[in-house]
This record gives C-alpha cells, sequence and structure tokens, in this order.
C-alpha cells in the first residue's frame, strides 16, 4: 500500500510539474507493481511444494509400530503338510451368473504362492 502512495504522490508531483503526462499516472502505477506482484506469485508457487514436503516428511517420519508377534520358525515337518485344501469349490462373480470355475480341488502348502489362470 506504501509503494502505491509513493507512486501517487511522486507522479501528482511530476504532472504537476509537466515532467510527466497526468495520463501516465496510473500506467506507471501498474508498471511498477507489476512486477511486485510476479514476484509474489513466484513466492506461492514455491511455498506450496515446500508445505506437501514437509507434510510428506512428518507422515514419513512416523515410526511404524508393530502389530504383531514375534516371527518364529517352524519345523520341517510342518512345510511339508498342505495348509489349505479346497474341495469341489465352484466360484461365480455374481449370483446366477455363469460359474467361472467349477468343482475345483486343490491343495496349497505352507508358504507356497498358488494362482489360478482365467482358462
Amino acid at each position: 500500500m506504501l509503494g502505491g502512495l509513493a507512486v501517487m504522490v511522486v507522479g501528482r508531483h511530476l504532472a504537476q510539474s509537466g515532467q510527466l503526462a497526468p495520463t501516465l499516472v496510473p500506467l506507471a502505477m501498474l508498471s511498477s507493481f507489476g512486477p511486485v506482484t510476479d514476484i509474489a506469485k513466484v513466492a506461492k508457487q514455491i511455498a506450496e511444494p515446500l508445505t506437501a514436503s514437509r507434510r510428506v516428511f512428518a507422515v514419513h517420519d512416523e515410526p511404524v509400530l508393530p502389530h504383531d508377534g514375534p516371527v518364529r520358525q517352524l519345523p520341517a515337518a510342518v512345510w511339508s503338510v498342505p495348509s489349505v485344501t479346497f474341495e469341489s469349490v465352484t466360484f461365480s462373480y455374481g449370483v446366477g451368473e455363469t460359474p467361472a470355475r467349477q468343482d475345483v480341488t486343490f491343495s496349497i502348502d505352507a508358504g507356497q504362492t498358488v494362482a489360478l489362470d482365467a482358462g
């Protein structure tokens, strides 16, 4: 605000003394505040990512609390026994739709990863 007042006072003085046309005073005000406005926009553009990065780092630095107990090693005999067995399973994506899988039987051993194909 003080900058605008200063430009108006100096512009009025220059216009009264004949050194500046009175119609150029508003133009001088606009041209003097354009760069100031641009600097304020750039400062805002810089501040937004900085604030966002502070939030990201705050979440990242939070300690992760364990929700389960310690991991224990099972004896080898346990790994040789199937952990899960599916017998005569039928699966469809909705009630009344054609089954995607029908009468499927299989076993999954402990520690094994299994994927069923779409065919």
